[in-house]
């Protein structure tokens, strides 16, 4: 699960890169097999929508590259670890830059997060809680923000949603109605028990309910002048890197939102 939420009210200084180089269709896997007595051969993994032939609505491979993988010494492995390579540079070529604040970083290399930022996203949007409201039962119904949502033009089935970093460091995602004659205002589509985790201050980010934030993972981490660092996210697509299809199909249509 997510562990951080990442807006440009704890950010600064947002950039992103995305190479487009040749991809291979193949790679050729020098593996030195420890079920053959450690025989070194090579094995020919193909990135998905490709084969040798052609056959099965597939297209031929005719890029290929080498690789070594030291240490691994069985096929399964070597197989496993040459399919995430192949799919790496598919769903993870996007890189994220910006600038944090070290008391802003509560996060490290590996961590999975949210982040939002108009830099990337074109409904997106970001605040802070300025008043929780509820119901005559307690219950949270909806809630004040400090700026101004940004859902213009968010039209048709959409269904619209926040995240909410509750106070003691989780976070919430819950789908939302809107006025659009109160702009600060979102009002919750179920009313809920927060605990009394959601308090003003909180931070919230606001898109459509599919991903309010983009997910990433924190990939790099560098320090940076007047104690701040400079972190470099990467899009975190475990689906699609892991081999099933929910992450294409679903996320498809809001690749480049």
């Amino acid at each position: 699960q997510p562990v951080a939420l990442i807006t440009q009210r704890t950010a600064s200084g947002f950039s992103f890169r995305k190479p487009f180089g040749r991809l291979a269709h193949a790679l050729k896997v020098n593996l030195a097999d420890e079920a053959r007595g450690y025989e070194v051969r090579e094995i020919i993994v193909y990135a998905d929508g490709y084969n040798a032939d052609g056959s099965g609505g597939l297209i031929e491979a005719s890029r290929f590259e080498s690789i070594t993988y030291d240490g691994i010494t069985s096929e399964a492995q070597a197989r496993w670890r040459a399919e995430r390579d192949l799919r790496f540079p598919r769903w993870r070529s996007r890189q994220i830059d910006f600038n944090v604040d070290v008391e802003h970083l509560a996060y490290t290399l590996g961590d999975r997060a949210l982040l939002e930022t108009d830099i990337l996203g074109r409904w997106g949007g970001r605040g802070r809680v300025a008043e929780v409201l509820r119901d005559g039962g307690g219950l949270v119904s909806g809630l004040v923000l400090d700026e101004h949502w940004n859902f213009d033009g968010a039209t048709g089935p959409m269904l619209l949603g926040v995240t909410v970093r509750l106070a003691d460091g989780d976070l919430v995602t819950r789908e939302v109605t809107i006025d659009v004659g109160d702009r600060h205002r979102v009002d919750f589509a179920t009313v809920f028990d927060d605990d009394d985790l959601i308090v003003p201050g909180a931070l919230v980010a606001t898109g459509p309910l599919i991903r309010t934030a983009r997910d990433v993972l924190i990939w790099d981490l560098a320090p940076g002048p007047e104690l701040t660092a400079r972190i470099t996210a990467i899009d975190y697509a475990e689906d699609g890197i892991y081999g099933a299809t929910a992450f294409s199909s679903a996320f498809a249509p809001l690749a480049f939102r």
